[in-house]
């Protein structure tokens, strides 16, 4: 099982860090949409013969203008998986569609608007790989996530909505891609492994988040440098089987004193910067706390370094925990690197 409190907790720190709404349950489906206004749906997966999870319905929709569309089915292995995978609702045969290399069917275009409405208005999907027995997915729920998503588009009343259509033309327009400009020079400020030593010292049983406990065995440090001068100091804060936490400090000039919580993170007293990575080409910092070990949900976050603080680039998240890899789990904000200067 899930801890859910951990998700629970996570959950509030995304909502102060990024301007969207958080994901909503309705049902059997998950549904969410990024600063961008693009969303996704997820319904909870079939299950095969073993009764572990199988194949499961996505539904992919872009803000603004036409708002492009997809269907999918998703399998929740990719190996030995070829051939194609035919889906009905209700009775309703909407075809059969080849699947790729990672064993996912797509339905796209006319074809995908008339699905997403039949399943808003369905009760059961029928999802037949080829070759294999058919199985059933409820659609419980689909409607009110898919509403969810006409809302958040502005798209409600209007001839594109999937659910609460009406007469009026599809006015909305979807937000600009935020830019980030990375610090792009040289990453040569002082990093010396004492660095965790001496803010451990400094603060004691007393540092914040209890990054300092020693119940929780040996600390799991970094010390990494963001530029010339501030350097990227990781605290660990326990160790669990799959999640290692850390509370992120920058220091500058290799100065312990002038340790300052990482700008631009929020970090909480129980959630920091859970199984860190830092990729000193882009100055890209990735957090990825996983919610149980096979990585099923979760939330993953990333920031790019400016030069004065954390910039955020990514949010992504799953809460129901259902076999759904990573790679599927829905986008709640997204940014991209500025292109570097053309010399």
């Amino acid at each position: 099982m899930i801890a859910r409190h951990w998700l629970a907790s996570l959950a509030l720190l995304l909502i102060a860090a990024a301007p969207d709404s958080d994901n909503r349950s309705f049902g059997k489906w998950e549904v969410g949409c990024d600063n961008l206004q693009t969303c996704r749906a997820i319904g909870d997966p079939t299950s095969d013969s073993d009764g572990w999870p199988d194949m499961a319905l996505v539904v992919d929709r872009a803000g603004g203008g036409p708002g492009a569309l997809t269907v999918r089915v998703i399998a929740m292995t990719k190996q030995g998986i070829t051939g194609t995978i035919r889906l009905a609702v209700d009775g309703q045969d909407f075809g059969a569609q080849p699947r790729d290399a990672d064993g996912t069917a797509t339905w796209t275009g006319g074809p995908a608007l008339r699905l997403a409405r039949a399943l808003a208005m369905g009760s059961t999907a029928t999802i037949t790989p080829n070759g294999k027995p058919p199985q059933i997915q409820s659609l419980a729920g689909a409607s009110a996530a898919l509403r969810f998503v006409d809302a958040m588009q502005y798209r409600a009343g209007s001839i594109a909505a999937l659910v609460a259509t009406g007469t009026a033309a599809d006015q909305s327009v979807a937000p600009a891609l935020p830019y980030i400009k990375a610090w792009q020079g040289a990453r040569t400020a002082p990093a010396p492994p004492a660095l965790a030593r001496q803010l451990r010292l400094r603060f004691g049983v007393r540092l914040p988040h209890n990054c300092g406990d020693r119940d929780n065995g040996p600390p799991h440090d970094n010390v990494l440098p963001l530029d010339a001068t501030h350097t990227l100091v990781l605290l660990s804060c326990g160790l669990g089987a799959y999640n290692l936490p850390a509370i992120g400090y920058v220091i500058t000039a290799g100065q312990a004193g002038s340790a300052m919580l990482a700008p631009g993170i929020a970090q909480t007293k129980t959630n920091g910067i859970v199984n860190a990575d830092f990729d000193a080409r882009t100055g890209v910092l990735s957090s990825f706390g996983k919610g149980r070990g096979i990585a099923d949900c979760g939330v993953a976050q990333s920031w790019a370094w400016t030069g004065t603080g954390f910039a955020l680039l990514s949010i992504s998240q799953l809460d129901q925990c259902s076999g759904i890899s990573s790679d599927w789990w829905i986008t709640r904000y997204r940014a991209a690197l500025a292109p570097s200067p053309v010399r």
